[in-house]
């Protein structure tokens, strides 16, 4: 007598021969799915934390930069444009400094424009009225000197200023420097 196993009684064998699309994921390919999809996620929150990194460093960057290239253009055009420096209203060669100049407005009339810090940002007066910051508080000013530079043919102001800007790995600091020539001190000999 030989036995013969039907696929249709035998509850077991009927099992492994099913093809169907019905059946549920065994616990190795869980744990296999599970794995790649942490990888993924990994990946992409790295990806994101180093996006945010280097966004915060670009824009402490660009806060140095503008303020600064800002602040300098003001100070330049009043210097270049000054009668004369108000040697008594300034402070040459230490942090901060401060310039004070004089100069004719539009109509002719005499005014004085003074150049100074308050704290670790650019203020500027006008006839000794405070008209308001020329940076921003997100960058801050750590060291501002003026010196004066005179011979017998013109004066000029040397400018040297550091900015800072950011914190920790997006920290960033910039040192500028300009010297500007007063028009009316150039002399015709």
């Amino acid at each position: 007598m030989i036995f013969q196993i039907s696929p249709k009684k035998n509850i077991f064998f009927r099992h492994a021969l099913d093809t169907s699309k019905d059946r549920g994921m065994t616990l190795v390919e869980t744990i296999i799915y599970i794995f790649i999809l942490t990888l993924l996620l990994g990946v992409i929150v790295s990806s994101l934390i180093s996006f945010t990194r280097s966004s915060i460093a670009l824009q402490a960057g660009r806060d140095v930069e503008n303020s600064a290239a800002s602040a300098f253009e003001r100070m330049t055009r009043d210097i270049r444009d000054a009668k004369n420096i108000d040697l008594g209203g300034s402070i040459f060669n230490i942090s901060p400094g401060t310039i004070s100049l004089n100069i004719l407005d539009e109509n002719g009339n005499s005014k004085t424009i003074q150049f100074y810090l308050d704290g670790q940002i650019l203020h500027i007066k006008e006839n000794g009225t405070n008209i308001g910051s020329l940076t921003r508080s997100s960058a801050k000013i750590t060291n501002m000197v003026f010196q004066q530079i005179s011979n017998s043919l013109s004066k000029a102001i040397r400018i040297s200023m550091t900015r800072e800007s950011g914190s920790g790995s997006s920290y960033k600091s910039a040192n500028f420097y300009d010297t500007v020539v007063l028009r009316n001190s150039y002399s015709t000999q």
